[in-house]
């Protein structure tokens, strides 16, 4: 029997030690810096932070928390526990009796929305935490992902439950590391940008900005036209710099930023009105300071980022923080740089390049939209037939286009070289730009819209018939219905094409074929009267002289 009780002694304090050695592992991976974080679909080139929030001693299925008063998450964590904040009955902290300053950290959820409830409000309060402490609070350990890569690693780590963000701004993972490698994957959505222009037919701003419905990825435009963009910048949430970067074509010439607008949500009806300087600064190239890309123009919306309650308001506090966008609308002019788009496989557009940066070194996905701006081709030619016909030289003609109430606008080129470029549009005629055909018939005139045109035919060549009635046609645009794109019809409506591939010497082109005719000259009644009067008279004088000489020889010849 007593050896009974001396061998459960025996056990007991075998037990006993067991257990206190297992403490010691236990304390032991707590206090040693073995643990990491990797990483996985990481931002290239990107800085992953980690923040120790709690320790932590992980035996097995069993987990065990505490954090220390003197941590900077402390105060704001144990208030968010209390009546009628954000972690009342979601976490609980109770100083340790054998550690006085330590407080053990139960979690009491039970439930997946408890859990989704208490991820939320940790992310809240320790982001908060994060930006408004001075001097800023140091992590625990970062990765920086290589170029090229999409994992990191985070390594030296205290075993703990973790706080991991991304220079983009973004919040990877709250989670917990002991003893070996945790790993995570950055699942946050990035910024990117949705870019459209404006294609339909109003012509005043206010209009074209009330005008929801017509807005897409592709427009027509003409030489001196003014051309509208929308950039959207999606996923806001949680990023700490967000700068866009719009580059244009050299056919486009920026002209002016139209409105910058916050919106909580596609059915916002009441977007944040963003004011320059106070929410963002911009730069434009060739105005001083160049954009740190060499774009176009940028736009910084750091001052927007920094703890601005408009922000804060429409992202942070969106009801779904994803769907929040800021909306860019701003203008551009084209101008006679503008590439021409051919019907010849050569399908040229002036394209308008948005993308935003963020965080250290990330870059969205460019959105591009493209405007397309035509030419006109007109052949001049007399004979049967285009393929028989005759190039005709020294025909004179301007053309022009009416606006929706009939009026006319008449084209003013720049005649200094061919191809003709068009440089505006005057409502006086006597201003309108009068064109010649030269001996091949031909005239290229670029920088038209889709559209219908007209053609005045001024003078005739000499010796050929002038034009009864003006030549209409109808350039077709992007998008046209049993149309082909860049083609000329005889009307919007006709369908029937009247391009035709002209070859004259040894050049091809498409163009419309204009043709003049001459005719017989017409008999007159002046000049062949008078003509008869003469000989008739000088017959009859002829006559009356032969007459008078006949009759004195005969009288001679009586007197002998």
């Amino acid at each position: 029997m007593k050896h009974m009780k001396r061998l459960n002694k025996m056990l007991s304090l075998l037990l006993a030690i067991a257990m206190l050695l297992s403490m010691a592992v236990a304390v032991e991976a707590a206090s040693t810096n073995d643990c990491s974080i990797k990483v996985t679909n990481a931002s290239d080139g990107e800085t992953y932070y980690a923040y120790k929030i709690f320790d932590a001693v992980v035996g097995g299925s069993n987990y065990s928390y505490t954090i220390d008063e003197e941590s900077p998450f402390f105060e704001a964590i144990n208030d968010a526990t209390k009546s009628g904040e954000a972690l009342e009955n979601l976490l609980e902290l109770k100083e340790s009796v054998t550690e006085p300053g330590t407080y053990v950290v139960t979690y009491k959820g039970t439930t997946e929305e408890n859990k989704t409830a208490f991820t939320t409000a940790m992310i809240s309060i320790i982001k908060d935490v994060l930006e408004t402490t001075t001097p800023t609070i140091t992590p625990d350990g970062t990765g920086t992902v290589d170029t090229g890569e999409s994992t990191v690693i985070i390594s030296d780590l205290y075993a703990g439950y973790y706080y991991v963000s991304t220079t983009v701004g973004t919040v990877v993972s709250l989670g917990t590391t002991s003893g070996s490698q945790a790993e995570i994957e950055d699942k946050n959505e990035e910024p990117y940008v949705s870019k459209t222009v404006y294609d339909g037919t109003e012509t005043d701003e206010t209009q074209i900005l009330n005008d929801t419905n017509n807005w897409d990825d592709a427009n027509d435009a003409g030489v001196g036209d003014t051309v509208y963009f929308t950039t959207k910048i999606y996923h806001l949430a949680d990023i700490e710099t967000l700068v866009l970067h719009d580059t244009m074509d050299t056919g486009l010439d920026f002209d002016d930023i139209v409105s910058v607008k916050l919106y909580s949500g596609p059915s916002d009806v009441d977007p944040e009105e963003l004011i320059a300087d106070d929410d963002y600064t911009i730069t434009v190239k060739g105005t001083g300071s160049a954009p740190s890309d060499d774009c176009t123009f940028e736009i910084n919306f750091a001052n927007l980022l920094d703890s601005n309650t408009k922000y804060s308001d429409k992202v942070t506090g969106a009801s779904n923080p994803d769907a929040a966008y800021i909306e860019v609308i701003y203008k551009a002019t084209i101008n006679s740089n503008a590439v021409i788009y051919s019907v010849d496989g050569n399908p040229n557009s002036n394209d308008n390049n948005t993308y935003v940066s963020f965080g250290n070194d990330s870059k969205s996905e460019k959105s591009t939209t493209k405007t397309y701006v035509y030419s006109l081709n007109i052949y001049k030619y007399t004979g049967e037939s285009v393929e028989k016909g005759t190039a005709l030289e020294d025909a004179t003609f301007y053309i022009y286009k009416k606006d929706s109430n009939g009026t006319p606008y008449y084209a003013v080129l720049d005649l200094t070289s061919s191809p003709y470029t068009l440089q505006s549009w005057t409502t006086t005629e006597a201003d309108a730009t009068k064109i010649t055909t030269t001996s091949t018939g031909l005239l290229q005139i670029e920088g038209l819209d889709e559209g219908t045109y007209y053609i005045h035919e001024t003078e005739a060549p000499a010796g050929y018939n002038p034009l009864t009635a003006d030549v209409e046609f109808y350039i077709a645009g992007e998008g046209e219905t049993n149309m082909e794109q860049g083609a000329i019809y005889g009307s919007s409506t006709s369908g029937n094409t009247i391009t035709e591939s002209v070859t004259v010497q040894s050049v091809s082109y498409t163009a419309i074929p204009i043709k003049n005719s001459t005719g017989s000259e017409l008999p007159g009644t002046g000049g062949i009267g008078t003509t008869i009067f003469y000989v008739v008279g000088g017959v009859l004088v002829v006559g009356a002289i032969v007459l008078l000489i006949t009759k004195k020889r005969l009288g001679n010849k009586d007197d002998e």
